[in-house]
């Protein structure tokens, strides 16, 4: 075996991948590392999973802010927060369009939630009127285009 994955993740794989096309065009597997290979293609789907659900995590937590927060300051940040949740979300799930269905949304909403909370309580603002059960769903959340209506009139 040549590269440690301990020593170089990408140099180890590079070539991995490039082994795995040699040995899909020889049908020889010489250096193959078979059982890193596969817990890291695990982990790939795994990151990718993590990836999608913080960034919607994201996005809630700033949804919220959006629509319940009293005040024009840090508006812009928020929907560009949002923006940029919903980008990273978008293009992951775009690559792999099977993790749409893999979601927890109420988990995701219950982790922004409290995300919000802490917010809120930092800057001296009633929590108790973020809902409780989430008022998304992953249309809205992934809608570059849609923003919840501020419930005290703010755009």
């Amino acid at each position: 075996m040549g590269i440690s994955i301990d020593e170089d993740v990408y140099g180890w794989s590079q070539e991995q991948a490039s082994l795995l096309r040699d040995a899909a065009r020889t049908g020889r597997h010489a250096g193959l590392d078979f059982e890193t290979l596969a817990e890291q293609i695990e982990d790939m789907g795994r990151t990718q999973k993590q990836g999608v659900r913080y960034a919607l995590t994201r996005v809630v937590e700033h949804l919220l802010y959006l629509q319940y927060v009293n005040r024009r300051e840090g508006r812009v940040v928020w929907k560009e927060t949002v923006l940029l949740g919903r980008y990273h979300a978008r293009d992951i799930l775009d690559d792999n369009p099977p993790l749409r269905d893999t979601f927890d949304l109420e988990e995701i909403y219950r982790r922004g939630r409290t995300l919000a909370e802490l917010h809120f309580q930092h800057a001296g603002l009633d929590s108790r009127v973020l809902p409780e059960e989430c008022p998304y769903d992953l249309a809205h959340l992934l809608d570059e285009g849609w923003w919840p209506k501020n419930k005290f009139g703010w755009a």
